[in-house]
């Protein structure tokens, strides 16, 4: 009942179905009675019609009495609402949301993002040959508290062990190869844009918006999903918010650092590519940059 009061779509089909059962009562009175039951001596005829008769004229009050309270009811359209969704189908939302020239990310290490996102969006504005935007939100490298911070949840989630120890020094690695591989799409396909912010909170979801909707979901691959699309109260505070998270975020260099090609990546460039973001740290070995390259080039589904 609460769906037709505020919904103009539940309204309009209440109003097709009960108009239509009153014409379908009409005719039966007016022409099937006649040619059906011709006993009139009987009077099973007046029986009939008193009795359609009655019908018509209680479901004629009730659309009365139903418009009525419409029309004293506001009618706002059902707004949808954050939607919950199996994990089964979490990967079919991502591509919906992937359908699009302008892309928000906002995670912690940005795996997915990285193997699956970045690629595919790079490669749709060669072949489409159309200008498309990426916005990425990670966690800062260069904060090792926040690090440490996020490593202490990651660490207890359902799927924590399944991928091998979560540290610190995994997750900085992650960051660094996600940063890296945006940098070097961007270098690679001219008609991508990309920038990226650096947090200084990690969140327990990971949003994932498009034109057509937003996806948000948590670490652990088992936990179900939740999404609203486009046009609706959610998708825009969603949109938002990841607006108002990038201005509160160091927002790395675009113009004034190139990235590097993929086929490029050494440890040497890669070092001072990282100290003109001002996002080197000394600490960083070599054997660390050869990890860190390795992710960077890796386009295996973590997820998949």
């Amino acid at each position: 009942m609460e769906k037709i009061l505020v919904s103009k779509y539940q309204r309009r089909i209440f109003y097709i179905i009960s108009l239509s059962l009153l014409a379908i009562i009409e005719l039966i009175r007016v022409f099937i009675i006649p040619i059906i039951f011709n006993t009139e001596r009987l009077g099973l005829d007046a029986i009939l019609n008193l009795i359609l008769d009655n019908l018509f004229a209680t479901g004629f009050v009730t659309i009365a009495i139903a418009s009525l309270v419409f029309w004293l009811t506001p009618s706002v359209e059902n707004e949808p609402k954050l939607e919950t969704v199996e994990p089964r189908r979490i990967g079919e939302l991502l591509r919906r949301a992937r359908d699009t020239n302008e892309y928000w990310f906002s995670g912690n290490s940005a795996r997915y993002t990285r193997a699956v996102t970045l690629p595919e969006l790079a490669e749709s504005s060669r072949t489409e040959n159309v200008s498309k935007s990426i916005t990425m939100l990670l966690l800062n490298p260069t904060d090792k508290q926040l690090c440490e911070e996020y490593i202490k949840y990651r660490s207890g989630v359902r799927s924590a062990n399944k991928n091998g120890e979560w540290t610190v020094e995994r997750i900085r690695k992650d960051i660094y190869a996600s940063i890296i591989a945006a940098y070097a799409y961007a270098a690679e396909h001219p008609l991508l844009e990309m920038k990226i912010g650096l947090k200084k909170t990690f969140s327990l979801l990971r949003v994932d918006l498009g034109k057509n909707l937003v996806v948000l979901t948590k670490e652990d691959k088992q936990d179900p999903g939740l999404f609203a699309e486009a046009g609706s109260f959610h998708y825009s505070v969603y949109r938002e918010e990841l607006k108002f998270s990038l201005k509160q975020s160091n927002i790395l260099p675009v113009h004034s650092v190139q990235g590097i090609p993929f086929s490029n990546l050494n440890k040497d460039n890669v070092k001072k590519f990282l100290d003109d973001l001002g996002i080197y740290e000394a600490s960083i070995s070599d054997q660390d940059f050869e990890e860190i390259i390795e992710l960077a080039k890796d386009r295996e589904n973590p997820y998949g």
